[in-house]
């Protein structure tokens, strides 16, 4: 995933599983540093037919805000 927040490029990834018996989280944690607003979110998704990154533009701060494949913002 990347994060575009005030001219920054922050980028972040899942890992879906570590080894025998563990497991990662799959929730990502953004510091925006006091913004309050993420001007946009692209997702590349795993897999060969994950099809084209899928963005999301002017996410507010302080959300949970839950991407799933297949359904960007418009």
């Amino acid at each position: 995933m990347t994060v575009e927040v005030s001219g920054r490029i922050l980028r972040r990834q899942v890992s879906g599983g570590r080894g025998y018996l563990s497991q990662s989280e799959l929730p990502l944690t953004i510091g925006l540093a006091g913004d309050t607003i993420v001007d946009r979110v692209t997702v590349r998704w795993p897999g060969r037919d994950a099809g084209t990154p899928e963005v999301w533009e002017a996410l507010t701060a302080d959300t949970t805000h839950e991407l799933r494949q297949g359904k960007p913002q418009k």
